[in-house]
């Protein structure tokens, strides 16, 4: 992984939203139905030692994150996820699941294919949005739109569309899975 580098707040907190799709979806506090999951996309499919990596970025800058998978252990998938901005950690995620939970209303789903830089998927997509309702963040509109390969238990693309308010320009920071080495 290269050097983390110095990246200003806006960068930063927007990586971190725009990762939390990928890094720690139960932040997310939306009540929703539970996306699809096949069989062969789960962390049970993979070896020890696997490894997927993603860029993610907005207004032109960009976050490398590798994530490799470390152990299998009493039913979890430990998962070491190393980034451009932000210091290693590990991240537990149960055997039989994908590393994307999403706790927001599903508006929209399909099976779709897309083509991102680690190849061609046959994916699950769903479209996931919620609105702020109150306190600091009232009025602020999120929308996911996440591809899901059927034989991978990461996200092949994520886009997330935050609005802040009327008047404002949306932020928009994508996120694309650009290597594959499966054990």
């Amino acid at each position: 992984m290269a050097a983390r580098r110095a990246f200003g707040l806006p960068l930063l907190l927007g990586l971190v939203v725009a990762g939390a799709v990928l890094l720690v979806p139960r932040l997310l506090h939306r009540p929703s139905t539970a996306p699809r999951v096949y069989p062969e996309g789960t962390w049970e499919t993979v070896a020890v030692g696997s490894t997927f990596e993603f860029v993610s970025g907005h207004s032109g800058l960009q976050n490398a994150q590798k994530w490799t998978l470390t152990k299998k252990e009493a039913g979890d998938a430990y998962v070491r996820i190393e980034s451009d901005a932000l210091d290693a950690y590990e991240r537990r995620f149960p055997l039989s699941g994908h590393s994307v939970q999403p706790t927001m209303p599903i508006v929209d789903e399909r099976d779709e294919t897309i083509t991102v830089p680690a190849g061609t998927f046959a994916c699950y997509y769903m479209k996931c949005q919620s609105v702020q309702t109150e306190g600091l963040m009232k009025g602020m509109k999120e929308t996911w739109e996440i591809w899901l390969p059927r034989d991978l238990p990461v996200s092949a693309k994520a886009v997330l569309i935050v609005e802040t308010g009327s008047g404002t320009i949306p932020t928009t920071t994508t996120t694309v899975l650009t290597k594959v080495s499966k054990r």
